[in-house]
């Protein structure tokens, strides 16, 4: 799950509150010490949040492949050229022009 708050420390405390009760109830648990929070806005500090069960990434974080970096700015440069490199095998134009996913699954060895 990726989440922004606009405001995480009141924010913070009913959204754990709520995950908690959601894993509960569907036995789905999150492992809060393995998750990540890196802080988009430079106003919010570690000293706001020092309850908060998460690990504390300053630098960055990779997030389903994606680098997420602060200042935003830079997420592009960081991974545009490899998506762009990677994506041609993924997808194809079909003879009206339009983009079709290949189904990996279905290819023939």
């Amino acid at each position: 799950i990726l989440l922004t708050l606009s405001n995480p420390p009141i924010s913070l405390p009913p959204v754990l509150k709520l995950t908690d009760s959601f894993g509960s109830l569907s036995r789905y648990k999150i492992n809060w010490s393995k998750s990540e929070v890196m802080p988009l806005n430079p106003h919010t500090f570690q000293a706001d949040l020092v309850d908060s069960p998460f690990v504390w990434k300053t630098s960055g974080m990779k997030y389903l492949g994606i680098n997420i970096v602060f200042p935003i700015t830079k997420i592009f440069s960081l991974n545009g050229p490899r998506l762009i490199q990677f994506c041609p095998t993924f997808f194809m134009l079909n003879f009206q022009g339009v983009p079709f996913f290949l189904n990996l699954t279905r290819q023939v060895s």
